[in-house]
Formats: structure tokens, sequence, C-alpha cells
């Protein structure tokens, strides 16, 4: 490959694979944000402790009172949690433009009812999912709970509630707009039977201390041009009237979703160095390892040559020490040599077989010992000869048949 059409194709490399970082980095923590409150949502939710629906409440945005108003578990294991709430909501101004606005309602979840609450039907019969709700002139104001369309057809007919599909909950809104008063709450299923009538503990008819705390932000919130600075004061000092007054917060889930998309991104901005200088760059990184791999081959190779690390140039006193087997008499032979110097050795009954000479240290080859009839058991083949003193002891077998 030429080099100018290696250049080429390095800046293309680059301006494809950094755009496409850059661009990660923008989109990512959205993306995270999203995926890890959904999942979050769920986490909470499958659950039947009122601590983790507070957390879920947290993470649905405005403003609520933690201490939920009604709360109860059937058994098995769903359940229904009611709390004073201050949700946002999408709508227009008096110049016809979209912003949003806050309403006081009492805001809930239907909770750990994956494959429990049937919000789907089989056939092309009519979905009768709703939430009916009861006033306390016994009369019923229907909610609409289903928000998704899972089938994308040409009418695109709401037929699921979209928390069910890949979750375990619904999330519901009561506000004085659909009734005055709650006295009972009804959950239909898609068959039109009833999954859950529940009787609240009283009459909820907005009047709770919550919603006169709350009145005057809301009412500032909701002018076509509200003040900033009186918004954040009325804020405040809703939230210092009750400890159990919360605001709406992601924190729980960015910090986490923050971290994995750094992590992310890093890692795909060092995939990308890699790649780049493999594909088109000047291979550093296979240069590098291949550095590494002849340094570690280079000190495998110097720790085998072990031979010569005291040196050779002293004498060492070499004791030798034949055991033979009884009744043997006659002397032995023994013989090393290198390329200077050699070891000549003759071992005697009457030294006891043992003998003591002066060499130079060193590695001595093609040992010999002469013995007819006889072998050595242990003799070493090659003498690595070192320190100031060494013991050889050598044990000898008579040959059998000879």
């Amino acid at each position: 490959m030429n080099s100018k059409l290696k250049f080429v194709l390095k800046v293309l490399y680059y301006i494809f694979s950094l755009g496409l970082g850059f661009l990660l980095i923008l989109t990512l923590p959205g993306i995270m944000l999203y995926s890890d409150l959904a999942s979050t949502m769920n986490k909470h939710l499958s659950t039947t402790d009122v601590k983790n629906h507070q957390k879920a409440m947290m993470l649905m945005g405005g403003f609520f009172d933690e201490e939920a108003i009604e709360y109860k578990v059937y058994e098995d294991g769903y359940g229904i949690v009611l709390f004073t709430a201050t949700t946002l909501y999408e709508g227009k101004n008096s110049e016809d433009k979209a912003r949003q606005y806050v309403k006081n309602c009492y805001a809930g979840f239907l909770f750990n009812c994956k494959d429990k609450y049937k919000d789907s039907t089989t056939s092309d019969k009519k979905n009768n999912t709703i939430l009916n709700v009861t006033d306390s002139s016994n009369n019923k104001h229907p909610i609409e709970l289903l928000n998704y369309d899972s089938d994308n057809d040409e009418k695109n007919t709401k037929d699921r509630i979209s928390t069910l599909v890949n979750g375990c909950y619904v999330y519901f809104e009561i506000s004085k707009k659909e009734t005055s008063s709650i006295s009972k709450l009804e959950f239909v299923d898609a068959e039109g039977t009833i999954f859950i009538s529940y009787e609240l503990s009283k009459v909820r008819d907005f009047s709770e201390q919550y919603f006169v705390d709350i009145n005057s932000f809301e009412t500032e919130y909701n002018k076509d041009k509200f003040d900033n600075e009186k918004l954040k004061n009325l804020s405040d000092e809703f939230l210092s009237k009750n400890t159990h007054y919360k605001k709406g917060s992601f924190e729980e889930v960015s910090k986490k979703s923050s971290i994995s998309a750094a992590i992310i991104c890093v890692v795909y901005f060092i995939v990308v160095f890699i790649l780049g200088d493999i594909l088109v760059g000047h291979r550093y990184i296979i240069r590098f390892f291949k550095w590494v791999h002849q340094k570690i081959h280079k000190k495998k190779e110097d720790e085998v040559e072990v031979k010569d690390v005291y040196g050779t140039d002293y004498f060492t006193q070499l004791s030798y020490k034949l055991v033979v087997p009884e009744g043997f008499e006659q002397n032995v032979r023994i013989h090393y040599h290198n390329d200077k110097d050699e070891i000549e050795i003759v071992l005697s009954k009457d030294t006891n077989y043992e003998k003591k000479v002066r060499v130079h240290a060193g590695a001595y080859y093609n040992a010999v010992i002469e013995a007819p009839g006889y072998e050595a058991v242990d003799m070493p083949k090659e003498l690595e000869v070192r320190g100031y003193r060494m013991t050889v002891e050598i044990t000898l077998k008579k040959i059998e048949n000879s």
C-alpha cells in the first residue's frame, strides 16, 4: 500500500471513528439514563417495601409527600400504594406554545403485578383495561391506563400499558380534573374482570395539608410567565414546611448511568486507537508487544544459561566418596575433562574409597569410570564444580551376568 493511500485511509478512519465517539459522548449518558431509570423503577416496584416505593416516586419528578396515604399488599405479592403529589404534564400557554405545567393529584402504583394484572387480550375482543375511580357520591370516573401500541396498527390503537410490557408495575394519577373526591379504586383487566377493588381508608377530596402547602407554588408555576426567583423561593418554602415533602430527582440513577457511559466511551476510544494503530498506523502496539515478548524470551534464556554465574577463576576442594558393595576390593578410576582442565581420581580400599582433590571450578564433561564388572548408579555425566568445597558421592553396583 503506497503512503498517500495509507494517509487518506488513516484520515477517513479517524474522522469516522472520532466523530462516532463524540456522538457517543453526547448521546450515551441520556440513553444510559433512560435504560437505568426503567430498570431502577422495576427494581423498586418489584418489592412490597414502601420505602422502595418512595424511591420510585422520587424518580417521577415534581413534588410529593413521601408518607404514603394508602398502602395495601395482597396475598399474591402485588399491591397498591398512593401518595399526595404534584406532577408535571405537557400543555400549551395562552400563546399556544408547548410548555410544562404542574397539577396536584393523588399518584401511586399498582406494584409487582406483572403476569398477574392482564392488560392485553389474545383475540380481537375489546381491551377493557381501565381504572375506575368511585367518588363520595358513588359515581364512577374512568381513567385510561392503556398508553402503548404493541402491534403498530394503522389506527395507532393503545392496547398495552407500557410499564407492563417490560416492567412490573402500573403508574396512575388522579387529579381534580377527573374527580373531586375518591372513595374506591377499581382496576379492571383486559377481559373486563375486576382485578383489584380497593376501598380507601377514608374519602380523599384534595383537602390534605400537602395540597394547602403546595398551592402557592402551583399557582406561580402555572402562570404563562412565572418569576423564576419567586418560584425558587416558593419551592424552598414548601419543602421547609415538612421533612416528608420531597422534590423529585434522578440523582440516584444519573450517577450510575454517567459512570457506565464514561466507561463505555473510554473503552471505545481505546479500541479505536488500537485498531487504528494496527490497520492504518505504524503498529506501535504490535511492536511494543513484540519487544516485551523478546525481552521475556531473552530473560528466560539468560536464566537457563547459569553455568558460570560464580566464575571459574578459582579452585575448589572436590571430595569424592565411593559407596561399594560388600567384598569389593579393586581400584576405581574416575575421569572428567573440559577444554582446559581434567579431573583424574583413583579410589582404593586403602583410602576407604574416599579422596580429596583440588581442581579449577567450572563444568566438566564426558564422565568415565573404570571398575570392571561394576557400574555407577548415580554418577553425574556432567559435573558442575562450584564453591570452595564440594562433595560427590557415587554408588557402585555389580553388573548382572558379568
